[in-house]
């Protein structure tokens, strides 16, 4: 067997491989489904392409090449099925019927002269196929349904944003060489004299698409979420660690109050109602505090994503007191100077977490300063954006610190998780907006966040749906 026997062979195994281990990880996953498909149509290919460079004789060498034609007339309809899939594109139902039966025709015709003709010598190979009359036609949609592809996924990467476009940019970077590695096969079909030694490319890039997978869980949409899950759940540990806090103290007042009203039986009536009133006002600040933390709970109990107006200050006032007990033992002052009637369009959901963890974030910062500090949050409108920026006092981050901050995992405290910042990412991105840090050792730190108006906003909606409808 020659070199080219032998690279396909090795692009074969790997490319077989990947896909199998891909679908076995979410077999009801349609995402990982048409990524399966994609590798069996390029896998089987380039194993059929093996045996025929390991064949001496001339009938053999057809049997084996048309073989290896049957799978690769699904090549590009099943990337383009998989690319439909990443995007999130939704398919028509023409869309499938022409995924599915295009390639179909041609196989139906894979074993007769219209496909392949004959075997004929080309440069150091002594049996290339000649192409028959409909394999032209073929070539043409190839090409075409490849190049369709990319463009779906350039356009999907320009629209998306978080997780989807790290998706989309590893697939494009990864893929591309054996695209090209891969088209070179075409060239002798023609009498271009290019021989396919770039063939190999094609194991080369599924196995570094192989490594994204394991190392970074790329399509791992549960993964994502249980990241997502236990930073909520990292922030509300500091939440209930704070409420434990607040409902002990008015407690332990109605508690003393009561000693002292049953330690006095003597006392007066105006005594006995003062004492009372102090004990209803307790109880009252103990309900709110839970009341505040079980809403709080509901809300992010649903799955629900909704975008809506949203006022920034009244937000902000139904999570502070969720937190307050952690201010007020570090001795840091929250200071919020956002006016009322100060509107956002966003997921309310969002929209908590992404305070929860920046307050959160900030009060860690300032405990490292035992003189405490301040947290100042605004938010102003500059057409057509919204800026809310949350700015603290703390010990700030050098340059290093900041190229990483919004990695998961990355932290620069001994007890944190290193995926609240990384959240918040994913949840600004999530509601269309931008997130941006400054900080200077000593000097504090600044988030700010960006939204886009509600008329603006509505207007990059239109311009993508109509972008996208215009092709597909």
């Amino acid at each position: 067997m020659n070199y080219y026997g032998f690279s396909s062979l090795f692009n074969g195994f790997v490319v077989l491989c990947v896909g199998f281990y891909l679908l076995s990880r979410q077999r009801q996953n349609s995402l990982y489904q048409s990524f399966a498909v994609f590798s069996a149509c390029v896998g089987l290919w380039c194993v059929f392409y093996a045996f025929w460079q390991a064949q001496t004789v001339k009938a053999e060498a057809l049997t084996y090449m048309r073989f290896a034609m049957i799978p690769c007339y699904a090549i590009p309809f099943a990337f383009l099925w998989f690319v439909l899939n990443l995007v999130g594109v939704v398919r028509r139902r023409w869309w499938l019927i022409f995924v599915i039966v295009m390639p179909l025709i041609f196989m139906i015709f894979g074993f007769s002269s219209l496909m392949v003709t004959d075997m004929a010598p080309k440069l150091e190979f002594k049996f290339w196929p000649v192409p028959g009359s409909l394999m032209h036609f073929y070539i043409i949609f190839f090409f075409a349904i490849v190049v369709l592809s990319c463009g779906i996924l350039f356009r999907g990467y320009k629209c998306s944003t978080g997780i989807q476009k790290w998706q989309i940019k590893w697939v494009a970077l990864s893929l591309l060489p054996g695209w090209l590695g891969g088209a070179t096969n075409w060239c002798l079909w023609y009498d271009i004299p290019v021989p396919p030694v770039a063939h190999f490319s094609i194991g080369v890039c599924f196995l570094v698409l192989a490594y994204a997978i394991i190392r970074s869980r790329l399509f791992d949409v549960d993964a994502i979420t249980d990241l997502i899950q236990e930073a909520k759940l990292s922030a509300l540990g500091i939440m209930a660690t704070s409420i434990n806090h607040e409902v002990k103290n008015p407690l332990f007042v109605i508690k003393g109050l009561a000693e002292t009203l049953l330690e006095r039986p003597d006392a007066d009536l105006v005594k006995i109602k003062d004492i009372a009133q102090r004990t209803v006002t307790q109880a009252d600040r103990a309900l709110e505090i839970i009341r505040n933390f079980s809403e709080y709970a509901k809300r992010q109990s649903s799955k629900a994503f909704g975008k809506q107006q949203l006022d920034i200050k009244e937000v902000l006032e139904s999570i502070v007191p969720l937190v307050y007990s952690e201010l007020d033992f570090d001795h840091i002052r929250l200071q919020v100077n956002v006016p009322s009637k100060t509107m956002v369009c966003a997921d309310r959901h969002s929209l908590e977490e992404i305070f929860i963890n920046l307050i959160v974030n900030a009060c860690q910062a300032l405990k490292e300063k035992p003189e405490g500090g301040e947290i100042e949050i605004s938010a102003k409108e500059e057409n057509p954006w919204l800026i809310i920026k949350i700015r603290d006092t703390g010990p700030g981050l050098s340059q290093d610190q900041l190229t990483r901050i919004f990695e998961p995992f990355y932290t620069t405290k001994s007890s944190g998780t290193g995926l609240g910042l990384y959240v918040v990412k994913q949840l600004v991105e999530k509601n269309q907006g931008r997130v941006e840090v400054v900080s200077k050792i000593n000097m504090g730190t600044v988030f700010t966040l960006i939204f886009c108006s509600t008329a603006h906003l509505n207007k990059l909606f239109l311009l993508r749906n109509v972008y996208f409808k215009a092709d597909i």
